[in-house]
């Protein structure tokens, strides 16, 4: 009962979309572009291959769906964890400076941390501020330097990213010097398929 519990409590951590018709590898709709993205994030949760991926592509080809599977069969994996919708993740750090939160930023930025592996969907859709901008390369930051596992999409290629988060965010996400190791960039260039 107690590890009945735990998975429990592990998977509403977990946060995942979709409770009512989950996204997964067995549903997920192999198009032409899409052969990468789902060999990559079937390895990575696998746990085998590089700690750190981006998937990047246009709107509505299917990245969404390939974390919410990586997720998916981590938890089935009694794996440790959570995904954001990096704009509502920007939101709840925000509002930990309202008068009336029972959260605090660093202790919220340290759970966060604590979970084996985080998934950050849509980095780049968040509306931009200093503070997002800021809070947001510091989770990412820390993932990459404690070799931590994380898997993030956006639909930006590095200079729209700039623009959007940052130099220093985007120059981690896009790496030039694959020699790094830090982060692997996926393309996913199958069509929209809404």
């Amino acid at each position: 009962m107690a590890q009945q519990a735990k998975d429990a409590l592990r998977r509403q951590y977990a946060n995942l979309p979709h409770p009512l018709h989950p996204r997964t590898f067995a549903n997920f709709d192999h198009r032409p572009g899409t052969e990468q993205g789902l060999a990559a994030c079937r390895l990575f949760a696998s746990g085998v291959g590089p700690t750190a991926v981006a998937l990047v592509g246009v709107v509505g080809n299917g990245k969404s769906h390939l974390l919410e599977a990586v997720g998916r069969e981590l938890l089935d994996n009694a794996h440790a964890v959570r995904y954001e919708f990096v704009p509502t993740l920007i939101d709840r750090l925000r509002n930990c400076y309202q008068d009336d939160s029972e959260e605090d930023v660093a202790d919220l930025m340290d759970w966060y941390a604590r979970f084996e592996v985080l998934l950050l969907d849509d980095v780049g859709a968040e509306r931009k501020t200093l503070f997002g901008v800021e809070k947001l390369t510091e989770m990412v930051d820390t993932r990459l330097r404690q070799e931590r596992r994380l898997l993030l999409t956006t639909n930006h290629g590095r200079e729209e990213l700039t623009a959007r988060v940052g130099p220093r965010l985007a120059s981690r996400i896009h790496q030039g010097n694959p020699g790094l190791g830090d982060m692997v960039v996926v393309p996913v260039t199958g069509a929209d398929y809404r």
